[in-house]
């Protein structure tokens, strides 16, 4: 899979907004015949999707009073990418199969492994020197990390940018496809995955770290602080049931 042709050429980005643009948006895949993870260069969309059930609580012959809401089991990430078609990169390579030039596999049914997305989010420098950005929650502070030039998962080199990074680990292709238009001069693919996992760049989240709105910490929902709504729940779901 060719990758160093001026179709992947690199130039300078916006750096004076705070609103996230596209040119910002960096996503990397274990592209094939390369060692950890590359650029993306011809991706021309990039879309996820969570969802999980909510279900609500009541009572017969409580009306239509809800005691609370119950949060069910999410359903895997769903990631959506479409590309502009190359003669040297197809949708496969870029995703890390043997396929295009580089080899036979043409169809879901030949892959065998799964792989990894790293998706970064490159802080323009506006919102990485705002005074926002000193201390622990700000913009610099523990959800950023440095930023890659390469597909390494963590910046080593002490590259100077700052990134929202985020992985998505274990991704399957769900399908895919590839549009032909005879009025339209650019063929395009897409492909739909699902991911096992999603986890921010430095693995945080497995150690135990807050996630926010904790009643405690005076987050979070009114109706769950400790000492004030919380008997009031109770005294509803004593009288559900």
């Amino acid at each position: 899979m060719q990758t160093d042709n001026y179709i992947y050429k690199k130039t300078f980005a916006p750096e004076g907004t705070q609103t996230i643009i596209a040119a910002k948006h960096r996503v990397f895949a274990p592209q094939v015949g390369t060692n950890g993870l590359t650029l993306i260069g011809n991706l021309s969309q990039f879309n996820i999707n969570e969802t999980r059930t909510v279900e609500p609580v009541r009572g017969i012959g409580k009306g239509m009073q809800i005691a609370e809401l119950v949060p069910g089991v999410v359903e895997p990430m769903a990631i959506s990418c479409q590309f502009f078609a190359l003669y040297l990169a197809n949708i496969m390579q870029i995703f890390g199969y043997n396929s295009g030039v580089d080899g036979f596999v043409r169809s879901l049914k030949e892959h065998q492994w799964p792989f990894d997305i790293k998706s970064e989010i490159v802080m323009s420098r506006l919102s990485k020197d705002s005074p926002a950005s000193s201390g622990n929650t700000g913009a610099l502070g523990t959800g950023t990390q440095r930023a890659t030039t390469d597909g390494n998962f963590l910046n080593l080199s002490g590259y100077d940018e700052r990134a929202i990074v985020t992985i998505y680990e274990a991704c399957w292709m769900e399908s895919h496809t590839m549009e032909t238009d005879q009025g339209n001069a650019i063929v395009t693919s897409g492909v739909e995955l699902k991911a096992t996992d999603v986890i921010d760049g430095r693995y945080a989240g497995r150690l135990g770290a807050s996630t926010g709105n904790e009643p405690n910490s005076g987050g979070g929902s009114n109706k769950h602080t400790v000492g004030n709504n919380l008997i009031g729940l109770a005294g509803q779901l004593t009288g559900l049931f």
